[in-house]
Parts: C-alpha cells; sequence; structure tokens
C-alpha cells in the first residue's frame, strides 16, 4: 500500500525531512496526529518535482543525496530511494552538460541557495535535459 502512494511522488528525502522538523517546530495543540499529516502535505506539494529525472538533477545540483551506504543498510530505506539511484548513475554528464547551458543563471542560483536551483531547472525547458525526459520512464518497485 504504501509503495503504491508514494510510485507517483517524486521529493527529495532531505528536503521533505526538513519540512518535516519545520512543523515539527511548531507542532499543533491537538491530540489528533493527522493533523500534523494535514499540515506536512502542502510542504510536501510545494517541493515535489514532475518526474524522477528532475528530481534526480536537483538532487545532483545540490548535493543533497541520501548516502548510499546507509540505504543498503536499511531495507525500507533502500526500496524508496531505488527510483533515484537509477537516474543518478551517470549524472556527471548530465549535471555538467546542464551547468553549461545553464550557466551564469545556475551560478546565481547556487549562491541564493537550492530553493533557487529548484525554480531554476523547473522554470523551462532545457535542451540538457530532452534526450532523457523523450526516453523517461518510472521505474517500478
Amino acid at each position: 500500500m504504501l509503495f503504491q502512494i508514494l510510485q507517483g511522488v517524486f521529493v527529495n528525502i532531505f528536503d521533505f525531512l526538513d519540512a518535516f522538523q519545520e512543523i515539527l517546530g511548531h507542532p499543533p495543540e491537538t491530540d489528533h496526529p493527522w493533523e500534523l499529516l494535514q499540515l506536512l502535505r502542502p510542504l510536501a506539494r510545494e517541493l515535489e518535482f514532475p518526474d524522477n529525472l528532475m528530481l534526480g538533477v536537483y538532487s545532483a545540483l545540490t548535493n543533497r543525496v541520501f548516502p548510499v551506504q546507509i540505504a543498503k543498510e536499511d531495507g525500507m530505506l533502500a526500496l524508496l530511494l531505488h527510483r533515484i539511484r537509477v537516474f543518478l548513475k551517470g549524472f556527471k554528464d548530465l549535471v555538467q552538460d546542464f551547468r553549461e547551458e545553464a550557466g551564469d543563471e545556475l551560478l546565481v542560483a547556487e549562491d541564493e541557495g537550492r530553493v533557487a536551483i529548484r525554480i531554476l531547472l523547473l522554470s523551462g525547458q532545457w535542451d540538457s535535459l530532452q534526450p532523457l525526459q523523450a526516453g523517461h520512464q518510472a521505474v517500478p518497485f
């Protein structure tokens, strides 16, 4: 059931955990745990990427990639991170091509932080990403 729910969700795990910590810093005064999840939902939607390709590029650009060794030691994490791992293989060339195409815009975004990188990445069609997007398929669990 969990994997069916997560199949179409593309969120960087570090960003998701940051959002969760933000909510825990100001938790609702309630005895109903579902209210906490209700607060998390809009933040998670804000962090979501349209597909695992964009999530992979973002994760590589921001270096917010979960350590493989830790994921391997935890079966649940390994399963949750499988899709992104598939897309990170061979990303050095892709990231370099994107860096060259984005040029100064990416340099400015990197200075501003990961939110600016996310906005830049999602702001348009990048030629360097087109070949992968054309052949892109979601990786099933």
